[in-house]
């Protein structure tokens, strides 16, 4: 089958920065909208995943990831408070206690003051300059042809097992690693979601959102204990470990499965290039 992989990657960045400009015009305008700063960055990082996987047929890739990493400087930290925050409310035991109202206070806080930091960014002019270099460096320098797509979702596909991180322990920066690796993996997979209309294409996609979201959860809650530990109450750590112990017993029943179904998966990606 010929997929037509300029098109699909000219039109999808395209898409991207459309809504990137979208999103930084709601959050001027509602302020304080955890939902769209929260799309600002998930479209940021998908024209990252693209430029980063087809890097050999786009122009000044590598410039093009130096800038959009200095955009994530001014919305990791802001992120992870809202991360906080909702989990926060998902304590379900007393919520009065003056060691809870500190913590939430606290996260509070610090949004607020990472927030300024964001909202002053987005209107400068540095952000300005940042924004239109990302644009303007990205471009296509060469077609690749379809036997390459399939050799780049294959090879893209066994990475995750491949790498020693799948193996080792599941801490935070493990976890983290093989989380945008499958981020990435699936933007790649969804740019071609439409051209190879496939059921079972489709739910390769569907498994990697679900094992997206799941290790998000995960770290979430990795997250939240490593926050806690400057406080003292130890219910509501002992609560976020039982929260955390059980979504990683979920996980590592999904991985396993995924893992199982790697052999299925690749004779699928194959068939659909016949």
């Amino acid at each position: 089958m010929e997929i037509r992989v300029q098109e699909i990657l000219k039109a999808k960045l395209l898409l991207y920065f459309k809504q990137i400009k979208k999103r930084k015009k709601k959050i001027i305008l509602k302020k304080e909208n955890e939902e769209d700063i929260h799309k600002f960055r998930t479209y940021m990082r998908r024209v990252y995943s693209l430029i980063q996987e087809f890097n050999n047929y786009i122009k000044n890739s590598d410039k093009a990831r130096f800038y959009i990493k200095e955009i994530f400087n001014y919305t990791r930290k802001l992120r992870d408070r809202d991360v906080l925050y909702l989990l926060l409310n998902e304590y379900t035991e007393q919520k009065e206690n003056c060691e809870f109202l500190k913590i939430k206070e606290q996260i509070l806080k610090e949004r607020k003051k990472y927030y300024k930091k964001f909202l002053t960014f987005i209107h400068s002019k540095k952000f300005k300059k940042i924004f239109f270099k990302i644009k303007s460096e990205i471009s296509l320098k060469e077609k690749p042809d379809s036997e390459m797509i399939l050799y780049i979702l294959i090879s893209k596909y066994y990475q995750l097992f491949s790498n020693s991180y799948f193996y080792k322990e599941l801490n935070f920066e493990n976890l983290h690693t093989l989380r945008i690796a499958i981020k990435r993996l699936r933007y790649v997979f969804e740019l071609f979601k439409n051209d190879l209309n496939s059921r079972e294409f489709n739910n390769i996609i569907n498994r990697l959102a679900d094992l997206q979201e799941l290790s998000g959860k995960v770290l979430d809650n990795h997250l939240m204990l490593e926050y806690l530990s400057q406080f003292q109450d130890e219910k509501i750590k002992n609560f976020f470990q039982q929260q955390l112990k059980e979504k990683i017993e979920i996980w590592n029943q999904k991985i396993l499965e995924f893992y199982e179904n790697k052999e299925n998966d690749i004779e699928i990606l194959k068939s659909l290039f016949k």
